[in-house]
């Protein structure tokens, strides 16, 4: 009788350690909600574990996104699609651009087409330095060239090229024709020295 009670004992001790121990391992990983005290709905476990591992990928993914695109901070461009480029100059069309690239020469000129775009001179004047442009005109020559289609001044930027002195910015609508503009850097400061266009 002893022997019986002594194992029961045993038994309900074993009992309550496995299912202490469940509860320690829900609270401690947080994955295991219980629909009852002693046991684990382990349906609800398996959905919860997918969840928290997909949420580990994508972030993994953007920390290794950033990393690369963070040792790579020189090169303005990480890729580019090496089809459908433009049939009249080559250039490229589909291009993946660096999020932590130094914008500061495309600023330059997005004021210098925006003014161009708006018959400005003065401004465009502003933003440049004996900029060279098609057939040696002037400011207002170029504008009165082009005075019908202003707005093609301001395109999509598709490609950045950086050489020596000089980045090349290449803008196009339609993936054919477009704007070439160059900026230079002058102490802390960009301004843009040459602009041409095919349209």
């Amino acid at each position: 009788m002893g022997r019986i009670k002594s194992m029961s004992t045993d038994m309900l001790q074993g009992k309550n350690g496995a299912s202490r121990f469940q509860h320690g391992v829900s609270k401690i990983l947080g994955l295991f909600p219980t629909t009852n005290g002693n046991c684990v709905d382990f349906s609800v476990t398996y959905r919860a574990v997918r969840l928290r591992l997909r949420i580990v990928v994508v972030l993994f993914a953007v920390l290794a996104f950033a990393a690369i695109a963070a040792s790579m901070r020189d090169a303005p461009v990480l890729y580019r699609v090496p089809f459908r480029k433009s049939s009249l100059t080559g250039d490229y069309n589909y291009v993946l651009f660096n999020p932590l690239r130094d914008r500061s020469p495309e600023r330059v000129s997005a004021v210098y087409l925006n003014a161009m775009r708006r018959g400005d001179c003065i401004e465009a004047t502003k933003a440049s330095i004996n900029v060279s442009l098609p057939d040696n005109f002037t400011c207002e020559q170029m504008l009165s060239e082009h005075g019908g289609h202003l707005d093609r001044f301001v395109q999509r930027l598709r490609d950045r090229k950086e050489t020596q002195s000089d980045v090349v910015l290449y803008y196009s609508d339609d993936r054919y024709d477009g704007n070439w503009v160059s900026v230079r850097r002058f102490g802390r400061d960009w301004r843009v020295v040459g602009f041409h266009n095919i349209w």
